[in-house]
């Protein structure tokens, strides 16, 4: 005879999910605090709450820039599977026209268009002189 154990579904604690999307998000926790209009000490001891009232919940979201759902149905182990398929998915490859660049960091494109930039003024101090 074969024994099956009832469980519940998980429950959710929304405030770890507030406190893990806030930390993905690059958040401080005083940075929402105040957004919030609460101290940093009140968004502390929210965190750690296993509920908190929808009415907040959705201005939480909001200023986290994510649905409520999304923080009601929070997984970190999706986001960090995520995270570490990105590549897998994404090529990081820039088209531009014939030519195809290749950007290994995220860093390597800033600077290639913050040099495209400087080159842009350079040109345009060039037009303004003849001018």
């Amino acid at each position: 005879m074969e024994t099956k154990l009832k469980t519940k579904p998980k429950k959710p604690h929304l405030g770890r999910n507030v406190s893990r999307i806030r930390q993905f998000r690059g958040i401080k926790q005083y940075a929402l605090a105040v957004d919030l209009g609460m101290t940093q000490q009140q968004l502390s001891d929210l965190e750690k709450q296993e509920e908190i009232p929808d009415d907040l919940l959705e201005q939480i979201a909001d200023k986290l820039g994510v649905a409520v759902d999304t923080v009601k149905n929070f997984d970190e182990k999706a986001v960090i599977y995520n995270i570490n398929h990105y590549n897998d998915i994404h090529d990081n490859t820039y088209q531009a026209g014939s030519a195809s660049i290749s950007y290994n960091e995220p860093s390597e494109r800033i600077t290639d268009l913050y040099e495209r930039l400087l080159d842009l003024l350079e040109l345009e101090k060039s037009k303004l002189k003849k001018n």
